[in-house]
This record gives structure tokens, sequence and C-alpha cells, in this order.
């Protein structure tokens, strides 16, 4: 058996951050911004790294496109159940966690796993060996299992034979910012909002229009976005991540986690006087939808910005005088409410894709349009050509993120994608 996986040093730990697939890009783009990152490497689902425990608290805190940041502890190669049992009892989990602390094990996979071992059976194997290893130090005592609120949660990932093992520092997933007081509808996960407005290279000083608002994940992550507001932030509640259960033994024991949440703060309470907030604006056709999305901003935002969101009833399908948008051309970003979703007939969700794109060409010359969806056929069914396409995963549901410019004129597709 190769024995050979990784340690971290005390100062210095190997990090894999977690994204949907599709955001790579993005996300690499994100973690370029923060001092202190090195061997900064692009992997499918993520982005690998190594830096020091406070750096990754502070990623936790204002990371926007990461889902979870991990810590390896080690990689190896196994050919059966014995060999991963082994592995696990090697790992030392006394220098992160205690026996009185809760845990849980995830098992993941690329290709196929080591002949006779599936995954329930590899996390089963592999707590055994934990067990194991804290009988022999500690007295016979080891911690418990808790699959459904662990302090600890360890990640195994497997591509064939070659596992690798990593710890959770994040906990609940960041996506759940904390904000969202009441959800619509499939509301879309945060973190990718924020991957799908990195792509758009908006500059956070055009007007930005969500037509389909639903509970405002798209207006609300733009506007703290502009706003440079930690991600995981907020003074009306604090979250507590994973790796503020780790033991003292951990690298993080040194981490002034009172420190990073008041840098936060400060930054969060600066904006109640700033100035310079970009038009954003928030319109759904649901009046209940659009009460959410209010108040789900003003927990998400401070007072001043959230008053600084425009919010209107209004059918975007069916735009008239009225509802008509009366400020300069900027970018239109959204998420239609049809698709895997929604239970919506071919006729019926065909006829509403066609009055997007009339409503388009009529309302918002000089716009820039964005729209996420699983319809293989959108571009061809909303007349429009499509000038950028990414490919990226709304949950479990392979979707699209196109971009339409849009000019005078019809700009019709005559080839289907």
């Amino acid at each position: 058996m190769n024995n050979q996986y990784s340690i971290n040093s005390p100062t210095e730990l190997t990090a894999f951050a977690v994204c949907a697939n599709g955001l790579e890009d993005s996300l690499l783009s994100e973690l370029k911004t923060f001092h202190g990152l090195e061997c900064i490497k692009k992997n499918k689902g993520g982005i690998s790294f190594r830096t020091k425990p406070e750096l990754i608290c502070k990623l936790n805190l204002w990371a926007r496109i990461p889902s979870r940041i991990l810590i390896q502890l080690g990689k190896t190669q196994i050919k059966n159940a014995d060999e991963l049992l082994n592995f696990a009892q090697r790992i030392v989990w006394e220098q992160w966690f205690t026996p009185l602390n809760s845990f849980r094990i995830d098992v993941n996979s690329t290709g196929k796993l080591p002949k006779s071992i599936s995954a329930n059976y590899a996390a089963l194997k592999f707590k055994d060996g934990i067990c194991d290893r804290f009988r022999s130090k500690f007295n016979n005592t080891r911690p418990n299992v808790d699959t459904k609120n662990p302090e600890i949660r360890i990640w195994i990932h497997f591509v064939n034979s070659l596992v690798t093992v990593s710890i959770d520092t994040s906990g609940e997933p960041l996506f759940k910012r904390g904000w969202r007081n009441s959800r619509g509808i499939a509301p879309i996960k945060e973190n990718l909002v924020s991957g799908l407005l990195s792509m758009t290279n908006w500059n956070m000083i055009q007007p930005l229009l969500d037509p389909m608002c639903g509970s405002g994940t798209f207006v609300i992550e733009a506007m703290q976005k502009s706003a440079k507001l930690p991600a995981n932030f907020l003074p009306s509640r604090t979250r507590r991540f994973a790796c503020e259960n780790f033991s003292d033994e951990s690298p993080f024991k040194n981490v002034k986690w009172n420190v990073l949440r008041e840098e936060a703060l400060d930054v969060w309470e600066s904006k109640h006087k700033i100035s310079d907030i970009p038009i954003i604006m928030g319109m759904d056709i649901d009046t209940e939808m659009i009460d959410i999305a209010k108040k789900n901003s003003f927990v998400a935002l401070p007072e001043k910005i959230a008053n600084s969101i425009i919010w209107q009833v209004a059918d975007f399908s069916n735009i008239n005088e009225n509802t008509r948008i009366n400020f300069s051309p900027g970018i239109l970003v959204t998420n239609p409410p049809f698709g895997s979703r929604f239970e919506l007939d071919r006729s019926s969700k065909q006829k509403f894709i066609e009055k997007i794109g009339t409503n388009l060409k009529k309302n918002f010359p000089g716009w820039t349009a964005w729209i996420l969806t699983d319809e293989k056929k959108f571009s061809s069914l909303v007349r429009l050509r499509h000038k950028k396409k990414f490919s990226v995963f709304n949950g479990d549901i392979p979707c699209n993120w196109l971009s339409f410019e849009m000019v005078a004129g019809t700009m019709k597709k005559k080839d289907e994608i």
C-alpha cells in the first residue's frame, strides 16, 4: 500500500474550494483577489491551493462563489476495504477534533470505486478506522456519529482507486447566506448566482434588472457584490463555521474569530454612508414574491442600500407603457420560472419563451440580457442569436447561461444550437 499522503504543517494547509461544475473559472478569478494563496490550481468542481488557517477563515466569511472550503488531510491508492480502514487509522484525527465532538462522513466518486467497495461501505469502514484510532488514544473513548447536525464533517473522494480525505471548514454550505427569511419556489443558490454574475463582466455601475426575480437572489447578490460586503456575515445573525469546532491542537487554534468578525462588521457599518449605489431593480408578476424579496433584502443589506433597490410588480412577458423601464440601458439577468423546476406543457413554454424574445427586442434596445435555462433550444425558441454560452449546473440540472446583445431590429437565429 502506498502510504505517502500529505501532512499539513501548522502554518500552511492544502485546501480545496468546492464549487458547482461550470463555475471553476469564476471561482479562480475570485480567489486570486485574496492575497496569501499559493499553488492555486483549477480542478473540476473547484480550486486547490495552499494557505494559512486565518485566510481559510476569511474565505469562509468573504468568498461569494465556493460552496465550502475543505482541508486535505491525506491521499493514497487503495485496493480494498482493509486498506481504506488502515488509511483512516493512520490520519492524526486527534489534531482536529476530540471524542466529545460528533462527526459525519460523506463519500463521492469519479469513475469506478475499488472492487467490493460501495460508497456506504467506504463510509462505514472509514468510520471504524477513525473510532479505532480514538479508542487507542483516549482510553477506549470515541466520538459519536451525527448525520444531521455534525460538528465535524469529513469528505472522502475517490478517483477510481485514488482516495483523498478532507475535513470541512465551512459546515453549512456557504450558499446558505442566512438572509433568506422566506423562500420562493425552487430558489436558485446564492453562490451560483454570484458565479453567473462574474461571467457577465458587469461593471457594478451599469443598471441591473432581474425581470423575473422571485425571492430576489440575483438582485440581492448583485447589490452585495457592488457594495463589497462579506458573503457570509450578517450583524443580525452570527454564523458558526465548522473550523470553530476544531480542537485546541488544530492549526486553527490561534485564529482570532472576534477580530475577523469585527473587521466584517466595520465594513458592513461603513456602507450606511455609501453614496455610489448602482441602479438595481427586481420585477416579478407575483406580489407575494416581491414582498418576500423586499424582506430578504433588508436582512441581507444595510438599510440605506436595501432602500435603494427598485421593486416592481409587473409581467415581464407583457411590458406596457406603465411598466416600461425608464433608465439607461444596462444588464438584464434572470432565471425564468420554467424548466425542470416547474410543470409547464411544451406549447405554453414555447409561447412564454417567444414572448420573452419579443419583449427584449421591443423594450430593451442597448441592453445585454443574460438568461439561465435548461431548455436546449432556447435561442431558437426566443428567436435571438446568443453571443456567449456557458455550461453550468443549477443543482443537478445541466443549464446554459446565455447572453444576448439587444440592438435595433431582429437578430433571428437561423441555425439551431
